[in-house]
């Protein structure tokens, strides 16, 4: 009688778990859940200059992002205008503290991006994989502390995990879809310029799900599978090359991209030198032919 009471126990619980899986609400849930408990961490428990510093963003993100109110649009180096239009929106519509907008932006992007992978995943395992997945990502250190800290990591992962979950659900090769993820993937480029590996990634898997989808012998899967490439690539090509008119303007290169010198430090850098040697002495003779 005991044990029969256990398994029915047991039973009870599972067909719960079962029903909370299955939920409306199921891919949410810990996106909340990250959304509120970080943003009482971040906001509450991070002082400026605790837990390392933000470099890029006193020096570059919030004075561009100042600028951008006051209508000025400046060309940075290493990076598009996104974040910082985003950084400057954030500030404007919550707090004029540039530094809680960006904390609060930052836990906004994280969780939404946590929304996205479990979607993603959901949608080509099940949803218990994506609750796994989502888990793993959202207890990582390396998630925890980008999330932590101002800057472009999770706005940028926002874009890229939104555009894949689009390109990744086109089973109809829906074009309004593919319209929305090429200017999902061009904000990810002009947030960090290493958003070309999305467009690559995605035009392949357009592609290769168009051929593998269609079984009308009699139509001419190339010609259609380039339309429904054009409908991604349009707005990316539109968003990109007005970026690169602008930065033509005002620096005299189309791409004006600097990231060629993280590289070398990267790669050369003596590990007894200091960056800020390496800098003074060593970047500037390095450029690059693209």
């Amino acid at each position: 009688m005991t044990s029969k009471k256990i398994s029915l126990y047991h039973t009870d619980n599972i067909l719960l778990d079962r029903k909370l899986i299955n939920s409306n609400i199921f891919y949410l849930i810990t996106p909340l859940l990250y959304f509120v408990s970080m943003l009482f961490i971040s906001m509450t428990n991070r002082l400026i200059g605790n837990y390392g510093v933000e470099t890029d963003f006193y020096v570059a993100y919030v004075a561009q992002a100042k600028e951008i109110l006051n209508g000025n649009l400046i060309i940075d180096q290493y990076r598009g205008p996104v974040y910082q239009i985003f950084l400057a929106i954030t500030a404007f519509l919550f707090i004029e503290d540039y530094y809680t907008a960006g904390k609060l932006l930052n836990v906004i992007c994280a969780s939404l991006s946590l929304y996205f992978i479990s979607k993603i995943v959901g949608s080509i395992f099940n949803r218990e994989g994506a609750l796994l997945v989502v888990l793993f990502v959202a207890v990582n250190q390396v998630f925890w502390r980008y999330t932590y800290e101002p800057g472009t990591d999770m706005l940028f992962l926002l874009f890229y995990t939104s555009s894949l979950f689009l390109i990744l659900n086109i089973k109809s090769l829906n074009r309004k879809k593919l319209f929305i993820a090429g200017i999902l993937t061009g904000l990810a480029y002009l947030t960090r310029y290493t958003g070309i590996s999305l467009i690559i990634i995605s035009m392949l898997i357009i592609t290769l799900d168009f051929f593998k989808s269609r079984k009308d012998e009699s139509v001419n899967k190339m010609k259609i599978a380039l339309k429904h490439i054009l409908f991604y690539v349009i707005p990316v090509l539109v968003m990109i090359s007005t970026w690169g008119v602008i930065s033509k303007n005002q620096t005299g290169y189309f791409f004006y991209n600097m990231n060629f010198q993280n590289t070398a430090y990267t790669v050369y850098k003596p590990d007894a030198m200091s960056k800020d040697e390496w800098v003074s002495k060593y970047q500037n003779s390095f450029n690059s032919n693209v």
